[in-house]
């Protein structure tokens, strides 16, 4: 077998930060950080627009609105609140 040369800029996919992207400003921990919330989510969003596709597949159309009404507000108000909070402590 012939040598094999080793990758030493691998490209990332498109639209994602690539080595030295994100971690030479945030760190290791921050970079780890980062990917976790990033990955849950994605996976939270994955499985709300499930539950909202399962919904209106059923012909629930008036719960999939109101779930999807009722999670954006809630979401919303709760991010407010804590920037309220953290305003508040900082």
């Amino acid at each position: 077998m012939g040598h094999v040369p080793r990758q030493h800029g691998r490209r990332p996919a498109p639209g994602l930060p690539g080595p030295g992207g994100t971690e030479d400003a945030l760190g290791r921990t921050g970079q780890a950080l980062l990917s976790t919330g990033f990955c849950g989510a994605l996976s939270t969003w994955s499985t709300f627009s499930n539950e909202v596709h399962s919904m209106a597949s059923a012909r629930r159309i008036a719960g999939a609105a109101g779930y999807v009404f009722v999670t954006v507000a809630l979401g919303l108000g709760l991010s407010f609140a804590g920037m309220a909070v953290a305003q508040a402590l900082w």
